[in-house]
């Protein structure tokens, strides 16, 4: 299982990711209060915080893990193309994962 470290949301798109304590979290609205909360495959973005801190070390960088403007920022587990179709569990929350979430322009920005 793994273990919940972050939550970030965006009220519309390309704004500032905001941190939060806690959220709701339902199939109907993925997260609630963000701009991708609506029936789909994409409505949650998870990032592994393993998987954050090596890509953050090959680039040179100590970027914030918002920058990569992902939902949910867990520990204890890491994703690959093999992870597609798995079921992952954080807390009493079940997501299916669908695909992997290709880096934006907005990374880019912060990081030329």
């Amino acid at each position: 299982m793994a273990t919940l470290v972050g939550i970030a949301l965006r009220n519309k798109p390309k704004a500032v990711m905001l941190e939060s304590r806690g959220l709701d979290v339902t199939p109907e609205r993925g997260i609630e209060g963000d701009c991708r909360g609506r029936p789909g495959k994409r409505q949650v973005t998870v990032l592994s915080l393993q998987s954050w801190q090596a890509a953050c070390a090959e680039v040179n960088a100590d970027l914030h893990w918002t920058t990569r403007r992902a939902n949910l920022l867990v520990e204890g587990l890491t994703f690959g193309p093999e992870s597609v179709g798995k079921v992952i569990h954080i807390g009493e929350l079940q997501l299916l994962i669908t695909r992997e979430t290709d880096p934006c322009r907005r990374m880019d920005q912060a990081h030329p």
